[in-house]
């Protein structure tokens, strides 16, 4: 059984993240806090007391293999190449989840909720239940999938489209099409929504096309080789070993 365990530290300025990474031995790290990327530099990280160059920290703190940047700008589609999301590629992550504009405090502390639900909840499903190994490519993909349904039916429910008390039944019909990823997974989430909400599918469609454009989940690349970052399941583990 795989148990997911996180700690959370707060580290005020450059030495104390440097000492937070070194003393870690984690896989993966999380940064929830503010971003940015200058005009004519490259990209940085607000801690409580200093604003750090992810190119001056690679030099001294270990990066583990997945890093997941809930901060502004980490890989911006509007800056040049020494951003953030490279800085950590290029100090030994194998992959790093960044964002290509600026996010919004509450849809980013979702996003990172889920991340963690997804971790502790739904990984072990797989790799312990159904015995088999995940790409983080399609983790993270699967994740995204799921906010992106989340959000339009937050954006219904903002819209007196639909109501709040149907938000969870909503986000479970929606989830029983991505989770596992079934043929066609879109059309048939629409035809539920429609059945739900008492909505027709064309309006459902012209929201999304004109109204419901850049979902805040969307706003997240992933960069590096996530397709080549995989959670081993612990049985197809133990076959290998055998077989050698």
């Amino acid at each position: 059984m795989v148990l997911v365990k996180a700690k959370i530290v707060t580290p005020s300025n450059y030495d104390e993240l440097v000492s937070a990474l070194n003393n870690s031995k984690s896989p993966i790290v999380i940064f929830d806090l503010h971003g940015g990327h200058h005009e004519n530099g490259g990209g940085v990280i607000c801690l409580k007391d200093e604003v750090v160059s992810v190119y001056d920290l690679i030099e001294e703190a270990r990066i583990p293999a997945i890093v997941v940047l809930s901060s502004c700008d980490t890989g911006p589609i509007d800056r040049n190449h020494f951003s953030t999301a490279n800085g950590f590629l290029y100090g030994g992550a194998k992959t790093v989840l960044a964002s290509a504009l600026p996010i919004l405090s509450k849809e980013a502390s979702t996003f990172i909720y889920r991340l963690m639900l997804r971790l502790q909840e739904y990984l072990p499903i797989i790799i312990n239940r159904e015995r088999k190994s995940l790409r983080w490519s399609s983790f993270i993909s699967g994740m995204i999938r799921r906010t992106y349904y989340t959000e339009f039916i937050d954006y219904l429910i903002k819209e007196n489209l639909a109501t709040p008390d149907k938000k969870t039944h909503l986000n479970f019909l929606c989830g029983m099409q991505v989770d596992p990823l079934q043929e066609d997974f879109h059309s048939k989430i629409k035809s539920l929504l429609s059945k739900e909400i008492n909505l027709d599918i064309d309006e459902i469609q012209r929201i999304l096309d004109e109204d419901f454009v850049l979902p805040e989940c969307l706003k997240y690349l992933q960069f590096g080789s996530p397709e080549q970052v995989i959670i081993g399941s612990p049985h197809q583990i133990k076959m290998q070993a055998n077989e050698h």
